[in-house]
């Protein structure tokens, strides 16, 4: 099920480099949803399944993402296609799997 879609950008932000990353690679994930660059309709509530997306891989033991942009980059772009507009369960078990190899990876980015 999707989130709740988000009308105005999100307040809390505690984490200055989170929102700097997200801000530079917005125009990285908006074409990959054919989204046009210049449409900044969507932005708030891609900013905040990128938030979410972040925090999840938080929780699922990644300790630090922005070690690996292209990963993050990656996980942002399927975690978006999963839950933006009415979603697709495809993009969400591809981001899960993603998800789970970056936390259980033993290359420094959560694991071991």
């Amino acid at each position: 099920m999707a989130p709740e879609k988000v009308t105005s950008p999100p307040e809390y932000w505690h984490n200055d480099s989170l929102q700097y990353y997200a801000q530079m690679f917005l125009n990285t994930v908006k074409p990959a949803l054919r989204i046009e660059t210049e449409i900044t309709a969507y932005d708030p509530e891609l900013l905040f399944l990128m938030r979410a997306c972040h925090e999840d891989l938080r929780v699922a033991g990644v300790e630090d993402p922005f070690d690996n942009h292209d990963l993050l980059v990656q996980a942002w772009i399927l975690y978006c296609k999963a839950y933006f507009g009415s979603g697709d369960e495809r993009f969400e078990r591809s981001y899960q799997m993603l998800r789970d190899s970056f936390a259980l990876s033993h290359s420094g980015y959560g694991g071991e």
